[in-house]
């Protein structure tokens, strides 16, 4: 039996308990922190008048020290990596959309300690260089995450919904982190009430930074062998846009894709809670099969998948499937060119 280190993005069953098992049924014992210190929880303190609930406080996130320290700790024993990048630089999923009073400073010394605890990928990487590298990494959502530090559902529709509308396009860096607030035509978008817009994009500003440094100091690099980029919440337009293609555009110059995608080196896709299993199933093939490439074929019973686009996604649900099957390590073949599929 092989042993893989696993960081998951936060301690939901989805993230945590399935993935372990489905490591079990593959062969692969996975070895993962202390449940303490990746425990994620909302508020869990609430203030009252009667029945009346006027406002939640102290939410629970992972210990991202400790999952440094983790990662260096039980390197030597196991023969694989499947890292959350979002667990290590922020203490899990709700932790990497903690509303900031500031976005950090300029790349690529934006901040010190974040840019530390991630460059342990570097250092296991360069200690086992035979042993594979999976990161997993999330496109920031459009929502606020409700009832953590103080916000309710209110501070999430309205986030969400001026979040999703459309945005001036721009392709560098600093054009992009600098024109949040910009609708097309270059006005600015109005004030809030129910969260605060200015650390929202401080919050955006920061996290966005942290996609461009594992890409560039880290993928680019060799330092990760494959790398999935998951865009948590998502939508068709608004401020995500930007980042989804400047994502795109650097796996095409760096790394070597097509399309905004290569299916050896990195995808980028609709996805956050699925990437764990993905990336295990991707880690079985490489330390089983020698990363052989297993045929799929995908038959709709209805509409073809290319004419869907779920709410939360930006991409067509075919196409999705098709990049889903690039992170397991597989490939898509035409139902006719493969009459008896593996998976249907």
């Amino acid at each position: 039996m092989k042993t893989v280190l696993y960081v998951p993005l936060d301690d939901r069953p989805a993230n945590l308990d399935d993935v372990i098992v489905q490591g079990k049924a593959a062969g692969i014992h996975i070895v993962t922190p202390n449940l303490s210190d990746i425990k994620n929880r909302l508020d869990s303190e609430k203030t009252v008048d009667g029945t009346t609930l006027l406002g939640t406080s102290t939410p629970v996130y992972g210990k991202p020290s400790k999952i440094h320290d983790f990662i260096l700790k039980h390197a030597a024993k196991v023969d694989g990596f499947i890292i959350s990048s979002d667990m290590l630089a922020y203490g899990g999923l709700i932790g990497s959309r903690q509303l900031r009073e500031d976005g950090g400073g300029a790349y690529p010394e934006y901040d010190d300690e974040t840019t530390r605890l991630l460059d342990v990928i570097r250092v296991i990487k360069q200690k086992y260089p035979r042993k594979p590298v999976f990161v997993m990494d999330t496109i920031m959502r459009l929502a606020t995450t409700s009832f953590a530090d103080g916000l309710a559902l209110d501070a999430y529709n309205e986030s969400r919904a001026l979040m999703q509308q459309p945005r001036q396009t721009s392709t560098e860096f600093e054009d992009i982190i600098e024109g949040y607030n910009l609708s097309p035509d270059g006005v600015e978008y109005g004030t809030t009430t129910y969260f605060d817009k200015e650390h929202y994009y401080n919050t955006r500003q920061h996290k966005f930074k942290t996609n461009l440094y594992i890409l560039d100091q880290l993928a680019r690099t060799g330092y990760i062998d494959f790398l999935a980029v998951g865009v948590d919440d998502a939508n068709t337009q608004g401020v995500q846009i930007n980042e989804i293609k400047y994502v795109e555009a650097r796996i095409n110059e760096w790394l070597g894709g097509t399309n905004g995608q290569n299916p050896d080196r990195a995808i980028v896709l609709p996805d956050a809670d699925g990437l764990g299993h993905a990336l295990v199933a991707r880690m079985a093939n490489q330390l089983f099969r020698g990363g052989a490439r297993t045929r799929y074929a995908v038959k709709y019973f209805g509409p073809h998948g290319n004419t869907i686009i779920n709410t939360y996604e930006y991409m067509d649900v075919h196409e999705n499937v098709v990049r889903h099957v690039d992170i397991v390590g597989g490939v898509l073949v035409a139902d006719s060119a493969y009459p008896e599929p593996e998976v249907v």
